[in-house]
């Protein structure tokens, strides 16, 4: 009797289990509150397979109630399947295998001879890239992070570096307009030790659609080089949501 019961629940929770799992580990699904939805979805299509297996296994059911109620599983399977995909959705992925070259590979997607490029790091003890995406409905952000940590003497070397290579935006950047007012928004972010500046576009473009952000840690000597494109952007009220939310820095710091 017991083992009945195991082996029941085990139909029930493994393929809910082995889904969302997948969707973690295969596709890089943040486990956040704003995955929430898209997690519960994902519940469900495997509670729904779980249904198909018991109706398959079931002895009292006539082979005509399998066949119905099975068809019937996989109408709603396909349903609630389309609902997953219109949740919202936080992906990441990251990699310290060749970061760089995937950083500059990632970044050429949405740009064309990005003014970051060509990528002059210095000698950093370690470097980790992310890819980052943001998805609701059909609407897509994309970032690309590479975060390069250093020992203290190569850390000033590419901080001086920045320095020389780089234009940094001075005047206040224009996040949209809300309610028939127009926001503006520094172009410098401080969190704590992180220093976030946002770099001059070459082409003049204004908004937030693309923008290339740099980050500098003299604390823990690191710095971070941020590529964000999202061509529906209309609005940005606060730049610490745009660089923890749209650009991911909540699930990379």
């Amino acid at each position: 009797m017991k083992s009945k019961v195991i082996s029941r629940l085990l139909i029930w929770l493994l393929p809910a289990l082995a889904i969302m799992l997948t969707a973690v580990v295969g596709f890089g699904m943040i486990i956040c509150i704003d995955n929430i939805p898209s997690f519960v979805i994902l519940a469900l299509c495997g509670i729904i397979v779980s249904s198909q297996i018991l109706i398959i296994n079931s002895k009292k059911k006539s082979t005509g109630v399998k066949i119905s109620l099975a068809v019937i599983c996989m109408v709603v399977l396909v349903v609630v399947g389309f609902l997953a995909l219109l949740m919202p959705k936080k992906i990441m992925r990251s990699t310290s295998s060749d970061p760089v070259s995937k950083f500059e590979a990632g970044v050429s997607k949405v740009y064309d001879g990005d003014i970051l490029m060509p990528l002059e790091v210095g000698n950093p003890v370690s470097m980790t890239y992310y890819d980052y995406e943001y998805m609701m409905v059909i609407f897509e952000s994309r970032s690309y992070t590479l975060v390069c940590d250093y020992d203290e003497a190569g850390y000033e070397e590419a901080l001086a570096s920045l320095e020389e290579r780089y234009d940094f935006r001075a005047e206040a950047l224009m996040g949209g307009v809300e309610n028939n007012t127009t926001i503006w928004l520094e172009p410098v972010y401080d969190d704590g030790n992180e220093h976030f500046r946002v770099l001059a576009p070459a082409d003049g473009e204004e908004g937030f659609m693309k923008k290339n952000i740099i980050m500098t840690d003299d604390v823990n000597h690191e710095i971070a080089y941020i590529v964000f494109a999202d061509p529906d952007l209309d609005v940005v009220t606060e730049m610490d949501y745009f660089i923890g939310s749209y650009c991911g820095w909540d699930h990379i710091s």
